[in-house]
């Protein structure tokens, strides 16, 4: 199992463990949990839908894919830490957390054949990483915040971005 495994929910394991896994978050997902959270899945719905009411008028381009993200990460973050991370109030939609996550997703594949290379993306100084990329430096800071994400110590990192 490459590095991005190790630890996760998101690697490989044998199929008795991932059913242990997979039986503890059962309850998050049931029909019941879900409709309980409905009212909060609308209201992040209904400020999306404002959002993009205010771009109709403009003549400026807008970033759907990082609009979607930002109700979705706004939805996860909200269920999972109880208030969401504020995603649909920036002005950009957190626009770089998309390519952060895009970027993250992009180099599994890769990771996975060379763990060492996050052994190595680890080493570089937080105020050398946006040199680089702005995605790997927020993919960097994000690290330092370690599971479970404490919802207020990521806000920062979104502001400070």
């Amino acid at each position: 199992m490459g590095r991005i495994g190790r630890g996760t929910i998101f690697g490989t394991v044998p199929h008795e463990h991932h059913r242990l896994r997979r039986s503890a978050l059962n309850p998050f997902f049931s029909k019941r949990s879900i409709l309980g959270i409905e009212p909060q899945i609308q209201e992040k719905v209904d400020k999306l839908c404002r959002r993009l009411g205010a771009y109709a008028g403009q003549n400026e381009p807008l970033n759907l894919e990082a609009a979607y993200m930002s109700l979705t990460m706004d939805v996860i973050t909200h269920y999972a830490y109880g208030e969401p991370l504020g995603l649909l109030d920036l002005p950009d939609f957190g626009a770089m957390w998309r390519e952060m996550i895009k970027m993250t997703l992009e180099c599994m594949p890769f990771v996975r054949h060379f763990p060492w290379l996050m052994d190595v993306l680890d080493k570089i100084p937080y105020s050398v990483a946006p040199k680089f990329s702005e995605s790997i430096a927020l993919m960097l800071r994000f690290q330092l915040v370690k599971a479970p994400i404490p919802l207020q110590l990521s806000k920062i990192i979104l502001k400070t971005g």
